[in-house]
Parts: C-alpha cells; sequence; structure tokens
C-alpha cells in the first residue's frame, strides 16, 4: 500500500506504535527485573566480604540490586505514564561525534590506567570529556575533577580498602602519605 506523502506515513506509524511502545517499557523492565532477581539469586552464593574488603560476590550483588531499582523505575514509569507518545531514542543520532568521542576516551583510560595511575587518568579522562566533549567551563571542570578524585580515593582506599594504581605519580604519592 503506497501513501501520498511521507507525513502520512509517519502520522500512522506513530499512530499504531504508541500501545506498543507503552508495552514494550513494561516488557522490557519486567525481562530486566526478572535477570536481575536471577543474577542476586545467583549471587548470593559467592563469598560477599572477605577479609581484606569485598570479594567475589560483592559487585554482581550490588550492581543486580541496581539494574532491578532501575527496572522498577522503567516498569512504573511506563504503567503510570498515561500519555503514550514517545520518541525513539537513537544511539547514533544527531551527537555522533560525542558517542565516538565518549567511547574512544573511556577505551583509552583502560589502556592507560595502570600505567600513568589512577588519579593522573581521571585527570585527563575528565578534563578531555568535560573541557573538549561537554564544553564546560573550566571552573566547572576543575571543581568535578577535585570532587572526583576525594570522592573515589575516599570511596576505594579508606571505604573498600583497595589500593589504586599510582603509575608515574608514585613518588610524590608517597611523599604525601
Amino acid at each position: 500500500m503506497v501513501f501520498y506523502g511521507l507525513g502520512v506515513e509517519i502520522c500512522l506509524k506513530r499512530r499504531f506504535l504508541k500501545p506498543f511502545m507503552k508495552n514494550f517499557d513494561c516488557i522490557s523492565g519486567t525481562a530486566l527485573l526478572l535477570f536481575s532477581v536471577i543474577l542476586f539469586s545467583q549471587s548470593r552464593i559467592l563469598p560477599f566480604w572477605g577479609e581484606s574488603g569485598p570479594s567475589g560476590g560483592f559487585f554482581p550483588v550490588v550492581l543486580s540490586i541496581l539494574l532491578g531499582s532501575l527496572s522498577l523505575i522503567i516498569i512504573f514509569r511506563a504503567c503510570l505514564n498515561k500519555q503514550t507518545d514517545h520518541e525513539t531514542f537513537k544511539i547514533l543520532g544527531p551527537k555522533k561525534t560525542k558517542f565516538f568521542l565518549y567511547t574512544i576516551s573511556l577505551f583509552a583510560f583502560g589502556l592507560v590506567f595502570g600505567k600513568i595511575g589512577y588519579s593522573l587518568t581521571l585527570v585527563i579522562f575528565l578534563g578531555f570529556i568535560l573541557r573538549i566533549v561537554e564544553k564546560q567551563s573550566w571552573k566547572t571542570t576543575s571543581g568535578v575533577i577535585i570532587i572526583s578524585i576525594i570522592v573515589s580515593y575516599l570511596v576505594f582506599v579508606n571505604i573498600l580498602s583497595i589500593s589504586l594504581p599510582e603509575g608515574i605519580l608514585s613518588p610524590v604519592i608517597r611523599r604525601l602519605k
């Protein structure tokens, strides 16, 4: 069946796909919730905490709880939302360059993390993302970098007792301790 214009075709697609999109959110949220419950029940077999800190079951349990919480949010938003006008989200939409810059910078972060150290890698990564990709001011970029370094140090070193790679800054960091 041929329509006389693209506008008519788009209107018909939206009219017929609106109820499906709401059901799709409910179905995908329920599937993610079920997956998180299975993941949680299986990860409880692993030890959660060991003598030196988090053990093999720590991250699967925490991530399954996070996944379950987010899937509940998806389910509640889909069921409570009376409006069914959803725009299709495209991961490679008009901001393709940002997507690729984020992907490349995360890959580079993983490659140089152990060599140049956590702190310096985090400064370079956040500086690149905030200043170049997101075009934030130097004040915002510096504030986020400082807060991120302090919070991640407190969480990993003080709370979880996990040492972070020092890299080329190890002489400086050892003098500070």
